[in-house]
């Protein structure tokens, strides 16, 4: 579980809102740690079938600048491919 501090101020006390999320992150995720232990994995799992960290950082910064509006508190992130 992941917490946002808005900083939103309101009223005299500078109260901050708080936003909540559950974040699953489901599937290999490509980096040095898992190719250099499992260095067959990139080619078993093919094109697509790994999380990117950059992307995993752009489903995690769309999170918290989502509009208060309309918003999610659950975010799956999975490979576009997922079976090996």
């Amino acid at each position: 579980m992941i917490v946002f501090g808005v900083g939103a101020s309101a009223g005299l006390g500078g109260a901050q809102c708080r936003r909540f999320a559950h974040v699953v992150v489901d599937g290999m995720i490509e980096g040095d740690q898992l190719l250099s232990r499992f260095p067959g994995a990139k080619d078993r799992a093919g094109e697509d079938g790994m999380l990117h960290p950059d992307v995993i950082a752009d489903g995690y910064f769309a999170l918290y600048a989502q509009p208060r509006s309309a918003w999610t508190l659950e975010l799956d992130l999975r490979p576009y491919k997922e079976s090996l």
